[in-house]
């Protein structure tokens, strides 16, 4: 198993997340009128995702790596999951429709969900853990194929536990209220 540096993995993740964020609110915020423009950067802080970040890590040490993921699973939007699981992959923010992602970049109670799934998924992938997964069903089987290892699952939980507790530290530097600053366009 290779070995991959979770603090090299999330701050490459997360900046990434930075980024898509910040060019979300460009091309979502830009093009309204001065009163709804400032809203719209106001509302658009990926503060749900910062609380995302900080609920996981205590999920999957309280209830399991596996149980964790399908509660996410159970909250978040497929589609947007793989949006968010394809930027991961590709890094290329430029591919992502933002008007689609719009709700998890926003600090709604229902939020940050997919992002979070897809950054936990595709730590596994990247620790050789599971196989590339395209949609919930294939994140299934991954998932039961691992839970049926055993003592694998445990493995898997301590190295995503390590990473996320990197992303839940840059999504407090990245996110929320506090550390947006709009630019006056």
């Amino acid at each position: 198993m290779d070995l991959v540096d979770p603090v090299a993995l999330a701050l490459t993740h997360m900046t990434l997340l930075r980024r898509l964020l910040d060019r979300c609110r460009e091309t979502l915020c830009n093009s309204q009128d001065d009163k709804r423009k400032q809203e719209c950067r106001k509302n658009m802080n990926g503060g749900a995702i910062q609380r995302r970040a900080k609920d996981l890590p205590s999920m999957v040490a309280s209830a399991g790596l596996i149980p964790a993921l399908t509660f996410y699973m159970a909250k978040a939007s497929e589609d947007r999951f793989k949006e968010f699981l394809e930027l991961l992959g590709s890094r290329d923010i430029g591919k992502i429709n933002c008007q689609h992602i719009r709700e998890d970049l926003e600090d709604g109670e229902g939020a940050g969900y997919s992002p979070l799934l897809a950054l936990a998924i595709k730590a596994l992938s990247e620790h050789n853990y599971i196989n590339h997964v395209e949609d919930y069903v294939a994140l299934a089987r991954e998932l039961q194929k691992m839970r049926e290892r055993g003592i694998e699952e445990l493995a898997a939980e301590q190295v995503v536990l390590g990473y996320l507790l990197e992303v839940k530290k840059l999504a407090d530097a990245f996110f929320g209220k506090e550390n947006m600053h709009p630019r006056e366009a």
